[in-house]
Parts: C-alpha cells; structure tokens; sequence
C-alpha cells in the first residue's frame, strides 16, 4: 500500500514530466517566445512622403527577424498606399500585375521568410530614386 506521501510525491513527478507511450521520459518543452510587437515602418514618424530621408537610415537600426510583422501608418486619403514589389520594381519604383497592394492606411504586413522585401508607394511623384522617397527595403533575417 502507497503511503500518501508517496502518491503526492509521484502526482508531482508526473507533473513535472511526461511519459510516452512507450514509458520513457520526455522533459517539458519550454514555452514558445511571446510574439513582437509589430514594427512601425518609419518610427513614430510612419510611412510618409515627408519622412522619405530617414526611411533608409531608420531600417539600418532595425532588427527583423521572420514572424515579424510591419506596421505601415500614412495618410490613405492622400493617395498614398503599400506595393510589395521584387527588386527591379523597387529599383525602378514600379508596380507589376500580381504585386501585393495595401492601402488603409494601417497595414500590417507579416514576413514569413527570410532575405530581401521590397516596399514603395506607387502614389505619382513619392517613391524618389536610389534609396531615397517613400520606398524601402527590408533583410529578414
């Protein structure tokens, strides 16, 4: 007969670890990371025509890691919106039939992959040349 110690103690046991079907024992996994907050593209200063010089120099600061997700905040009623673009599009700030559009102006874009995103504004005359303008490129890492 078990003393109820004995029982208390092997409950406790069989809390803290878990057996398999086949008796062995397997230790608990830990928890998985809480998710991170989504990063606002641009900082406190958003997407935006006015904050196209620090674009560039803002993502340099950033870590994005893949399961990120991109808070993009501007101005929709101005024509402004979000193209997720390849390389030459960003290059030539130019969409293609197939481009993944936003444009609420409070989108959140989640990044499954690791490598190069591209973002712009195809609104006329906003996406700038070279880095510059409401474009910007993101390496996921």
């Amino acid at each position: 007969m078990w003393s109820p110690l004995v029982v208390m103690i092997m409950v406790s046991m069989a809390a803290v670890f878990q057996c398999d079907v086949a008796g062995g024992l397997k230790f608990p996994s830990p928890p998985p990371p809480p998710p991170r907050k989504p990063i606002t593209v641009g900082g406190s200063k958003g997407w935006g025509w006015s904050t196209n010089s620090s674009l560039a120099e803002w993502v340099q600061h950033e870590t994005i890691k893949v399961g990120d997700t991109l808070y993009f905040k501007y101005s929709w009623s101005s024509g402004h919106n979000v193209n997720q673009v390849n390389e030459t599009g960003y290059n030539n700030c130019k969409t293609s039939k197939g481009d993944n559009l936003w444009a609420s102006g409070n989108d959140y874009i989640k990044l499954n992959q690791k490598g190069w995103h591209y973002f712009i504004c195809n609104y006329p005359g906003t996406c700038g040349t070279g880095d510059t303008g409401m474009k910007i490129k993101v390496d996921v890492k």
